[in-house]
């Protein structure tokens, strides 16, 4: 089976060029922004179609070549049947984004409908193995699936915002579901699979490797984590029908890391799940050293060992062995300060207003609350927010939260105070107001305050807007020079600055 890894290397090296022609023909390119994306020059994104044509002709080589292989189980066909179909459903969905740019949620309604063609394919996680103890799923064994396969696709999917790193996990959690099928029962559709995806990682490598020439994009990384998510359950099947839950868990442990670790922090900063910022692993990493290929030996160097504990768990029977190295993996991180120890912060800290709040006998007792975070970067925000935290005390607010968050900056800063609770009789005011620097949201400044009349209500909005527009006046030099000298660093065009908050905003 070795020679379907050579296949897929060599159709995923020559073929990933000639996509990128035809990307570029079709303005299928990631463009730089000054933002969030800061590449210097437009890449195309040839991830989806390459990965596709590179595991199908790997397969169809292995079906041809050693049909012998095959031969003595329908569900492997049936297996690659609806794995080609889901395939190249969750393709164009990811070409389309990568085209047009889909929202969040349509794009998770469309994967989540992709994922429910896998259902009839014979991955059906019916029952789990967790530490030797069986788990049966009953009716909630196809809820189960979905979810993992959901879990799969956008893990993948939210790391890979780095020249090289998606591909590199991708190779890394690719090779250890081979490893894992071959110690487990040798499988042969599991591994044809996992051979050929790990060929297309070494062979896309070639072009992505930073500076990198061409992307993954969305269609590529999702469509990447739907075939190793799918093909990590099969390699994970024991002849008992039983999933070994834990050894594809701790294969994926950085990417599961990476996505928690978004969520956490975009929660508990008051953002969307869905909003997108620098704060992921690559990003911290980039920032730490500067240096895009020691980057990808830090992240191949834990994935190394996520990997090879997971593959001795799976040889030795032992799911503490497995789980010992995820537990590595995440402890260098989060000890060295390189990701991870921020969101940790935040965890705590919500835990522990959680626990106090436990001893009040009623919320009229709640007292103020006040913190203030640095997610990313240096400036020291508190002066400025303890001036806005005086403007809330006059206006006899509620609650009142600032977030700065400019990713082309290494900026984002969070402060959260809460000075009383409304008496629940009436909804309270909710006002979200955008902070807006050359047509690019800086931040947001989020207040509640108490449901009054409509002249109170106008007079309140009055006074808010006239104290907000004094606030607007001292933060916008700061934010105008960042942007300024992040420009210059990245050698862009610094765009005419509008005003951080106008009229229109209230």
């Amino acid at each position: 089976m070795l020679p379907v890894f050579f296949v897929a290397l060599a159709t995923a090296a020559v073929a990933a060029p000639v996509i990128a022609a035809i990307a570029r023909r079709f303005n299928l390119v990631d463009h730089p922004d000054g933002g969030r994306k800061q590449h210097h020059s437009s890449i195309p994104l040839t991830g989806g179609p390459t990965l596709l044509l590179t595991v199908l002709t790997a397969i169809g080589y292995a079906f041809f070549t050693f049909p012998e292989l095959l031969s003595a189980s329908s569900g492997d066909r049936r297996f690659f049947g609806w794995l080609a179909a889901a395939s190249l459903t969750l393709c164009c969905v990811g070409l389309l984004d990568d085209r047009f740019g889909l929202r969040g949620r349509q794009k998770l309604l469309m994967q989540l409908m992709v994922t429910l063609l896998m259902l009839p394919s014979g991955i059906l996680i019916e029952r789990i193995d967790v530490f030797g103890f069986p788990i049966d799923f009953g009716d909630l064994a196809a809820v189960f699936t979905v979810l993992w396969l959901l879990g799969a696709i956008n893990s993948l999917n939210l790391i890979d915002g780095a020249d090289g790193v998606a591909s590199t996990v991708g190779l890394f959690m690719s090779l250890s579901c081979a490893g894992i099928a071959w110690t487990l029962d040798m499988r042969p559709d599991g591994i044809l699979v996992s051979l050929a995806l790990a060929g297309f990682f070494v062979g896309f490598l070639f072009h992505n490797l930073p500076p990198a020439r061409m992307f993954l994009g969305d269609s590529g990384s999702m469509l990447a984590g739907l075939m190793l998510g799918s093909v990590a359950i099969k390699c994970s099947m024991k002849e008992s029908s039983a999933m070994a839950l834990i050894m594809p868990l701790v294969v994926w442990t950085i990417p599961i890391f990476d996505s928690s670790m978004a969520i956490v922090r975009r929660k508990l900063t008051g953002r969307s799940i869905y909003a997108t910022d620098r704060n992921h692993l690559h990003h911290c990493l980039l920032r730490d050293s500067r240096n895009g290929v020691r980057v990808l030996l830090y992240v191949a160097g834990l994935c190394l060992v996520t990997s090879v504990t997971a593959i001795l768990g799976a040889q030795m029977g032992s799911d503490a062995i497995a789980i010992l190295g995820g537990i590595i993996a995440v402890s260098l991180l989060v000890a060295s300060g390189s990701f991870g120890f921020v969101e940790a912060k935040l965890i705590l800290r919500r835990v522990k207003r959680f626990l106090q709040s436990i001893g009040r006998i009623s919320p009229a007792e709640k007292p103020k609350f006040s913190e203030q975070f640095v997610l990313q970067g240096k400036y020291d925000w508190d002066a400025i927010y303890a001036r806005l935290e005086t403007l809330a005390i006059n206006l006899e607010l509620h609650r009142l939260e600032l977030l700065i968050s400019i990713p082309s900056a290494n900026e984002v800063w969070h402060g959260e105070t809460r000075l009383r609770n409304h008496d629940g009789n009436a909804d309270p005011h909710i006002l979200t107001l955008p902070l807006l620097v050359s047509g690019i949201q800086a931040g947001t400044i989020r207040i509640e305050a108490s449901a009054v009349e409509n002249p109170c209500l106008t007079k309140f909005l009055g006074d808010l807007q006239r104290d907000l527009r004094d606030f607007e006046q001292e933060i916008t030099p700061i934010i105008e020079k960042m942007i300024r000298e992040s420009t210059l660093r990245n050698g862009q065009i610094q765009p005419s600055v509008a005003p951080v908050l106008t009229n229109q905003t209230l």
